[in-house]
């Protein structure tokens, strides 16, 4: 048996509806061969007992659920699954994400998040494809000893990330003011940059994300605007991926 060190971390939500929940976990089995562990976590689910029902039938080790004491954002969310896990990549998806089609989806994103340098690795989704293909023609990098995918210096989606843990605890974790989401991937790969680590696309690698379900756009109107005007007193006026050399 390989050495399990990817640890993959789930965030089941009270907007999503179970079966969108279940199918994400069901796509993960195919993907983890022997060399990660799951954490499905309860933040305050209408829907949680159906996985307790899901978990007690398949008895497979490799899934862990987790209760969180009170219901957290994303960036709270994932600073917690840091601290209580212990292998060294992190892969965060979402919970309305696919990977049936696509089994070698986490091996992929490990082969490229081992690379000389690597702070961060996406993957393409359905959602966000169209948009980073046009960035691919400028920001390629042709490395011939490294191979990198691609490299980009602007937003990562944040539905499927692997990071080295190291990388994240020298940074100084994901910053929680950005709470319940909006602005906090882009403040990570800003900082992640700025200790001159790459930020990846793994153009080989894609999974299908279920567009607008876990965060409405009516919902994220209310707190978008805050965390926009926080990134950019923080920054000092909108990100430039130029400045950061």
């Amino acid at each position: 048996m390989k050495e399990v060190i990817v640890n993959v971390s789930i965030i089941v939500d009270n907007i999503l509806q179970a079966k969108i929940e279940a199918r994400t976990i069901n796509s993960l089995i195919p993907a983890l061969k022997d060399f990660a562990t799951v954490n499905v976590v309860d933040n305050a689910s209408k829907h949680f007992d159906y996985f307790y029902t899901l978990f007690d039938g398949r008895k497979d080790a490799r899934f862990n659920i987790v209760e969180l004491p009170e219901r957290y954002g994303v960036n709270k969310f994932r600073n917690y699954m840091r601290c209580i896990t212990k292998e060294p990549y992190i892969l965060s998806i979402d919970c309305d994400v696919d990977m049936t089609q696509y089994p070698d989806t986490i091996e992929k994103m490990l082969e490229s998040c081992k690379l000389p340098e690597v702070g961060l690795v996406s993957s393409l989704t359905n959602v966000t494809c169209a948009a980073i293909q046009k960035q691919i023609p400028d920001n390629m990098e042709q490395d011939g000893k490294s191979k990198y995918p691609c490299y980009t210096r602007e937003l990562i989606p944040s539905m499927c990330i692997m990071y080295p843990r190291i990388v994240a605890e020298k940074i100084g974790g994901w910053d929680e003011n950005y709470d319940p989401r909006g602005y906090g991937d882009l403040d990570f790969c800003r900082r992640i940059l700025s200790h001159k680590y790459k930020v990846l696309i793994d153009t080989r690698v894609w999974v299908d994300h279920v567009s607008g379900v876990t965060t409405p756009h009516s919902e994220q109107r209310k707190y978008i605007d805050k965390h926009r005007i926080y990134y950019l007193g923080k920054y000092g006026g909108e990100w430039n991926p130029d400045e950061i050399k």
